[in-house]
């Protein structure tokens, strides 16, 4: 009984190990956060590291830490056989834990073992930080921060540069999914506060070029689409076709079940 007990709790924690999105692609990861415009957030660390080890047992399966991940961009660097970047960030000590810009500059380190109560609470203080500059650093992104129902922090960042988003639609095949909205609109807010912080659409929004038109500003964009009205969402291929609109509120639930509709 206790062997099988012990076995299930190991196979329990290697799942959930498992199932974050590790990059283990240095290139592709930091690719990835400049499409994304997230923070990367990289666990430095080696095969024969003990402490590296409680990390992924530990810290990387507590839920908290999994929840909060979605922000990031996560990468796992193995210091035996990436020598060139840890030389690069001066790591000499495993594990070592970094958090890193879309092009490369550093934000934070953290050096040795965090439980996750530690580590969850730095992390918050990073992303906060971050997003307060995010657009200065990064204007051609809009970043949507607001928080879920178990009180932890969501950022969901949108393009607003339309002639990028659709760039990016066409280099990655992707439906480019846009929030016509104004500063006055209630129910464009409403959707910022609830509908975009569903869980369910947090994880498909990944699948779309996320695209935010402000109705007041970008004036030619609304008049080419006929957007009369506050919000109003539109699903376009990357050469400007319009699948599919949405005028109005939408709840979560349903917007998602629109969206799984278009990529069968």
């Amino acid at each position: 009984m206790r062997i099988t007990l012990l076995l299930s709790i190991a196979i329990l924690c290697s799942l959930s190990y498992a199932e974050l999105p590790w990059n283990y692609n240095i290139e592709q990861a930091f690719q990835q956060a400049q499409n994304t415009g997230k923070l990367v957030f990289v666990d430095c660390y080696t095969d024969w590291c003990s402490w590296c080890k409680k990390l992924d047992q530990e810290t990387f399966t507590d839920p908290r830490f999994q929840e909060l991940s979605t922000n990031f961009v996560l990468l796992k660097v193995n210091g035996d056989k990436e020598p060139a970047f840890c030389t690069k960030y001066s790591v000499r000590a495993y594990p070592t834990m970094l958090f890193l810009k879309p092009n490369g500059d550093e934000v934070r380190r953290i050096k040795g073992f965090l439980n996750a109560d530690a580590l969850i609470t730095i992390m918050k203080e990073v992303l906060g930080q971050y997003v307060q500059t995010m657009t200065q650093d990064m204007p051609q992104f809009y970043p949507l921060y607001t928080v879920n129902s178990n009180k932890t922090p969501l950022l969901l960042v949108w393009y607003t540069d339309i002639a990028l988003a659709f760039k990016k639609a066409a280099e990655t095949n992707r439906i480019v999914f846009v929030d016509c909205y104004t500063d006055w609109c209630g129910w464009c807010k409403k959707l910022d506060q609830e509908t975009f912080t569903h869980p369910d659409f947090i994880n498909i929004s990944a699948k779309f070029v996320l695209l935010k038109v402000d109705g007041d500003k970008q004036i030619e964009f609304c008049r080419k689409y006929n957007v009369s009205a506050y919000p109003t969402l539109l699903f376009l291929k990357a050469d400007g076709k319009e699948i599919r609109r949405q005028v109005g509120f939408i709840t979560g639930p349903k917007l998602v079940d629109i969206m799984k509709s278009l990529l069968k």
